[in-house]
């Protein structure tokens, strides 16, 4: 119980009389949980009961962060590249369906990303591209960019620390040790010197990024940009929307999956 004493107005308005007293009982934390009394005082520790009762079966109804990721994998699973799961030694790319693979000739300072999502953590020790038309002096590095709140290319988190050789034909790859987080984008990209041809994703096999307009026909494959070869890629992307290009196959990202 606790005794309340009031202001009745009896003299001047700057003069209240405290002359009247009540006594009101303090709820149980069972009342202040339910919420239902209202003829009970609660304390700061009763609403602190009180709330952290709620924000308990908020949590039970939507699950922790765990569950909800679970669920969302079980639906990125039948869009994600490697739907079948994760074998260690086995190789995979940004392709979001099997339908194939197609070739592009390179242009020296010109850098395409495209996105990339993982149902279930995925690490790897091998990044690179597949080289199917060599060219004489050409080079390359191959990129990962994460994504910002929007799903555009952020942070630079990886690039090879050395050149690829592209004066010959075969895989090309970089080493690495990294782990890709599940339920996150990614975006994946290469840079050349020249124009050596590389394998690259077909466009039925590309995510959509968007239409040019109401009335196209063609989808926004990769983001493009032109980028001086013999700089480091920017720590930040900054993405603009005009760098956005359409009907373009995206380049095959190959990396080769490694033991959790």
């Amino acid at each position: 119980m606790v005794s309340i004493r009031h202001a009745t107005l009896t003299g001047p308005v700057d003069e209240p009389q405290w002359n009247e007293e009540h006594v009101v009982p303090l709820a149980t934390q069972a009342e202040a949980q339910a919420g239902l009394a209202s003829d009970k005082l609660m304390t700061p520790q009763r609403t602190a009961q009180a709330m952290a009762a709620l924000r308990g079966e908020v949590e039970a109804a939507r699950g922790d962060r765990s569950q909800l990721g679970l669920r969302i994998s079980t639906i990125a699973n039948f869009a994600s590249p490697n739907a079948g799961g994760i074998v260690t030694g086995n190789f995979y790319d940004n392709s979001f369906h099997g339908g194939g693979s197609a070739t592009l000739a390179g242009v020296a300072n010109r850098l395409d990303l495209a996105p990339f999502f993982t149902s279930v953590p995925l690490r790897i020790d091998q990044i690179g591209v597949a080289v199917s038309t060599a060219v004489a002096g050409a080079l390359g590095r191959v990129c990962i960019y994460t994504a910002n709140a929007d799903g555009w290319p952020d942070e630079l988190v990886f690039e090879g620390a050395s050149n690829l050789d592209f004066s010959t034909t075969g895989y090309k790859a970089h080493s690495l040790d990294l782990r890709l987080d599940s339920g996150r984008i990614y975006w994946l990209g290469g840079l050349q010197s020249s124009t050596a041809t590389l394998r690259t994703i077909s466009t039925v096999s590309a995510v959509n990024l968007g239409l040019q307009s109401s009335s196209s026909t063609q989808y926004f494959t990769v983001v493009r940009r032109t980028h001086t070869f013999a700089d480091p890629l920017p720590a930040s992307f900054g993405f603009v929307p005009s760098g956005l290009t359409a009907n373009i196959t995206p380049p095959s990202i190959r990396f080769r999956a490694a033991a959790l």
